[in-house]
């Protein structure tokens, strides 16, 4: 059973490899936009000891986590399409 599973995440990580560049960065954002605001509601929950249910304006700042990163992804991507690190 667990080859099968191990064998299973090797398939899905060589057919995720073979996809183009660009969709790789869709799943990329995707998957930021999901976790960022889930570990920042994680990290409030466990700072207060509770269940934290975000009111009024923090809101925005659940929604502008991964707006941020993203901002940092793109200036971290274009400095390194200029200067790449593996030749």
């Amino acid at each position: 059973e667990v080859h099968s599973l191990t064998n299973s995440i090797g398939m899905l990580i060589s057919k995720i490899l073979s996809f183009p560049r660009n969709t790789k960065r869709l799943i990329v954002l995707g998957v930021d936009l999901l976790l960022l605001p889930l570990a920042l509601w994680i990290s409030f929950s466990l700072r207060y000891g509770v269940m934290y249910v975000p009111v009024d304006k923090i809101i925005y700042l659940f929604l502008a986590v991964p707006l941020t990163s993203q901002k940092r992804r793109a200036s971290a991507m274009a400095f390194f399409d200029q200067a790449p690190v593996f030749t």
